[in-house]
């Protein structure tokens, strides 16, 4: 068989995912998962690019180079069939993660793998994506906004607000989206202590945490919502912090003896 055939057809489209598989669990080498495709006909490189994509797939990290909506919609569906929806999710976030990516080195929408992302998601119980992935998700769309998009759509937040959103025909929460907007702003330090988490991926962990708990109806406006690492989200939430004066700009409070003054300003 040629070991030239740049065209990935469907006939292969398995061999690729046992391959990817054997890779992910670490029974394979790439250089080996690519030469068993090579042999039956694939471009190495190409080989090499589906066996990279759909290993990243399937732990949720995103992809650069790009797959084919026939074969995305095969793997997704094996994905789901032979791991169940945790994998699927993490796989829909990879897709989503690489779509991001891929539309913005191009001034296009990648329409039908959206479509893609929005059938499969109807698989998983409650027909929502972990919302953990989703804030993950989210995170990426509004730094492609820029600061100043990010601080007017704060300004213009209304409690009356619908409590989800809709990004390239995908639901999301809006009050994922407002935290994701804050922590961008905030450059994703904590408000208490100013430190930055990196992560393996490049990015950066902190959390949302309401200064009125939603439980007890409070807003989901910037004006009550800290941006804080967790050790610092969960000594707010489970401590008993003492306002001293708080304002649309402003949050003063003593928290377990310390005093915290926080800015709330959006510019």
């Amino acid at each position: 068989m040629s070991q030239n055939r740049k065209k990935v057809t469907k006939d292969l489209f398995p061999f690729i995912l046992e391959e990817a598989i054997e890779f992910h669990l670490k029974r394979r080498v790439r250089k080996t998962a690519v030469e068993n495709l090579v042999k039956l006909g694939m471009n190495k490189t190409t080989a090499s690019r589906y066996i990279g994509s759909l290993s990243n797939m399937l732990v949720g990290k995103c992809y650069e180079s790009t797959m084919s909506i026939s074969a995305t919609e095969y793997f997704l569906d094996r994905i789901f069939i032979d791991f169940g929806e945790d994998k699927l999710s993490w796989a829909l976030y990879a897709l989503q993660q690489h779509l991001v990516y891929y539309e913005s080195l191009r001034d296009f929408k990648r329409k039908g793998f959206w479509k893609l992302v929005t059938k499969y998601k109807t698989r998983i119980k409650e027909q929502e994506i972990d919302n953990d992935l989703e804030q993950a998700i989210l995170d990426n769309f509004v730094a492609e906004d820029g600061r100043q998009k990010v601080i007017q759509e704060l300004k213009e937040l209304k409690v009356s607000d619908p409590v989800s959103v809709t990004i390239n025909a995908t639901t999301y929460k809006r009050d994922n989206k407002t935290i994701s907007q804050l922590k961008y702003l905030r450059g994703y330090r904590c408000q208490m202590c100013k430190i930055q988490i990196p992560k393996a991926d490049g990015g950066f962990y902190i959390e949302g945490a309401h200064i009125d708990p939603k439980k007890n109806r409070g807003n989901e406006l910037p004006n009550n919502i800290l941006i804080l690492c967790p050790n610092h989200h969960k000594e707010f939430d489970y401590g008993k912090p003492e306002i001293i004066s708080r304002d649309d700009e402003h949050f003063k409070f003593k928290l377990n003896g310390e005093v915290y003054d926080i800015s709330l300003k959006l510019e």
